[in-house]
């Protein structure tokens, strides 16, 4: 398939327009020609050095990307995440969303209410905890499907072990002949560093089942052969995959960055080139206009014999002009570059670029929007479905993968929230006290409340200790004229509206 830019191609003459109109009379001047060609140049390339070689690959089949096309997008990828900007602030903010609440394997217990010893080993056994189950190897493992879009484990079921197959030590996969999409062995190759016998380094090839098919095929044969070559199947290996963003007999998954790669190049260009041309602007001093060549020639000399700065004669066929210093280059116009990528990431652009823009509306980017918090949840129930079968695997189907609410309102708001929800009766003051708790991160007994004190002048905390519950209707939470909306009576002496009504008896 084959994509062109058009979008970028409209956006570049815009920016033409626009810094030319904002360097005036100095864009003619040749020693800043090819600055500016260069900045320009970075959008007009991403025609071709971004968009083809990422969304112009060659299909070896009718199922998506090929292997191969999956390996050159992953290490593009892998390289961009990490040394582009808006790449890397993308993988964060996606990581951040998803697990910056923090989640909880639910382990089922045996008759005597503890872990099954052999299931609570494999859990916390380091090895394991590196490659699934510590916060570090989910941001690493979600790191994965951002770069690559197919995430694969292999289970030890000898060791007791997890490691990671990566897309790159992969040569071959095997679906059902009438299901496309399900896979029954993945084809790994890797070198042995280390092999003592010889010296040399010694490659190893072997086909790992799928472990929903090594599960329902006891019988697994010794070795395949493939191409006339008979690979043997390591049979205490199963895998386990997760496959994102993916279609219908598609092979394989497409990673989260994939629509974002192009743009977060073009703006990464676009800046360093637009720097370049202010820098080149700065060493310009003085500009000369003239008529003729002749009197450009005589302006010239005039102005090399170092006494600019005291005194420039001109002739009627020249003028000599100062160049323009502010609002020369305006990088903003390259904005929408960045919010490209964000919206292909799923994030806001003022939380990509940490720019508030020209609005200064950076109060407003505070809470996730409506669409980080879909993306987010998406992502946390690929991987609740990905342990799922983790846990199937290993023997263990009732371990269950939770995950913590999503924030998406600011701390102040989410306690008001707690605080009319215990007014209206609908929540009790222990558990009031145990969602505080955990929204302010105060490491506190849940079960011992607060005594009443002088600061908060409180003296009864629940409606069902409140003599004047059943009659009170000064607690109504909505503002309104003569209501400011506050929580209301709780037979407090110290309150105004206590005070008042004592004074006027």
């Amino acid at each position: 398939m084959n994509y062109r830019a058009d979008y970028v191609k409209r956006h570049v003459e815009s920016v033409r327009m626009q810094i030319t109109d904002t360097l005036g009379d100095a864009h003619d001047v040749p020693q800043l020609r090819e600055a500016f060609d260069s900045m320009v140049g970075a959008l007009i390339s991403l025609d071709d050095q971004g968009w083809e070689p990422l969304f112009g690959l060659s299909h070896s089949n009718d199922r998506g990307f090929s292997l191969d096309n999956i390996k050159k997008v992953s290490r593009f990828a892998e390289e961009q995440s990490k040394s582009n900007t808006l790449m890397g602030r993308g993988l964060r903010l996606r990581n951040n969303h998803v697990f910056g609440r923090g989640y909880t394997f639910d382990l089922p217990t045996a008759p005597s209410g503890k872990v099954p010893p052999s299931l609570r080993k494999i859990v916390d056994d380091p090895d394991n905890q590196e490659v699934l189950f510590s916060p570090t190897a989910m941001k690493k493992n979600n790191r994965v499907l951002f770069n690559t879009g197919t995430l694969i484990v292999l289970w030890n079921k000898r060791t007791r072990k997890f490691s990671r197959l990566g897309v790159q030590d992969i040569f071959q996969r095997i679906a059902f002949d009438d299901d496309a999409d399900r896979t029954k062995y993945y084809g790994r190759s890797y070198t042995i560093q280390n092999d003592l016998t010889s010296g040399e380094p010694k490659t190893v090839e072997e086909w790992i089942p799928l472990w929903s098919y090594a599960d329902s095929n006891k019988a697994l044969p010794a070795s395949i052969v493939m191409g006339g070559k008979r690979i043997p199947v390591n049979r205490d290996l199963i895998a386990i995959d997760l496959r994102v963003n993916s279609d219908i007999d598609e092979a394989w998954g497409v990673p989260d960055c994939l629509a974002a790669l192009p743009w977060a190049w073009a703006y990464n260009e676009y800046l360093k080139d637009g720097s370049k041309l202010l820098k080149a602007i700065a060493a310009i001093a003085l500009q000369v206009k003239a008529k003729t060549a002749k009197a450009a020639a005589a302006a010239g000399a005039k102005l090399s014999n170092g006494r600019v700065a005291q005194q420039v004669i001109t002739g009627p066929d020249t003028t000599i002009e100062s160049i323009p210093r502010t609002n020369v280059v305006d990088l903003y116009t390259g904005r929408p570059i960045a919010a490209n990528v964000a919206a292909a990431l799923d994030v806001s652009v003022t939380a990509i670029t940490t720019d508030t823009g020209k609005g200064g509306a950076y109060g407003s980017e505070q809470t996730l929007t409506l669409p980080e918090q879909l993306s987010a949840l998406g992502r946390q129930e690929d991987f609740i479905g990905f342990f799922s079968q983790v846990f199937r695997a290993i023997g263990h189907p009732e371990a269950v993968l939770n995950f913590k609410r999503l924030s998406v309102d600011p701390i102040h708001r989410q306690v008001q929230s707690l605080g009319l929800a215990f007014t209206l009766g609908g929540i009790s003051q222990k558990e009031l006290r145990a969602a505080a708790l955990e929204l302010l991160d105060i490491q506190g007994d849940i079960d011992t409340l607060p005594e009443p004190n002088a600061f908060t002048g409180a003296k009864t905390f629940s409606l069902e200790d409140d003599p004047d519950a059943d009659n009170r209707n000064d607690s109504d939470p909505n503002a309104r004229q003569g209501n400011s909306g506050a929580v209301g009576k709780m037979n407090d002496s110290n309150s105004t509206r206590d005070d008042d009504a004592a004074a006027s008896e």
